[in-house]
């Protein structure tokens, strides 16, 4: 996650960069810088914006 709450999906080896998705967490009308690093648990992905927890997963 970057500084503007955008999370990018990129492709795992290979020779080449390869972009596969991404999207915005950007809460509405928050202002504020992201600092937070997605965490991984238990097959989950756990995302940290300004006033929510986002947890992905089956």
């Amino acid at each position: 996650m970057n500084f503007n709450a955008d999370v990018s999906v990129i492709q795992a080896g290979g020779s080449e960069f390869k972009l596969l998705h991404t999207a915005n967490f950007k809460d509405e009308g928050d202002a504020t810088r992201h600092r937070s690093s997605v965490a991984i648990s238990q097959g989950n992905l756990f995302l940290r914006t300004g006033t929510k927890l986002w947890a992905l997963g089956k």
